[in-house]
């Protein structure tokens, strides 16, 4: 027996996925090839402010001492973080 109230309160049939990237070529190609309406690439930061949600995927690069460089994920993390609504969940 199924009941509606088990589901979660956010179901992904009411969510549009972005992606977003501060080269506007590649959201170009990218949103030239994509044939699924649920999902919008950006390059405005600004249209962050409309999620409800942030996944930070960024490439970890790491020095020739095998630190990791963060220059990326701070990056990332300053952009989205401007641009979030308050109320945003973000995990990265």
């Amino acid at each position: 027996m199924s009941d509606s109230r088990s589901h979660s309160a956010v179901s992904p049939r009411h969510l549009t996925t972005a992606g977003f990237d501060v080269d506007a070529g590649k959201i170009r190609e990218l949103a030239g090839a994509n044939d699924n309406p649920g999902i919008a690439f950006i390059d405005d930061p600004d249209e962050i402010r409309s999620a409800d949600f942030i996944i930070i995927a960024v490439p970890t690069p790491v020095t020739k001492s095998n630190d990791p460089y963060l220059s990326y994920i701070d990056s990332a993390a300053r952009t989205t973080g401007t641009a979030a609504a308050p109320s945003v969940m973000c995990n990265g």
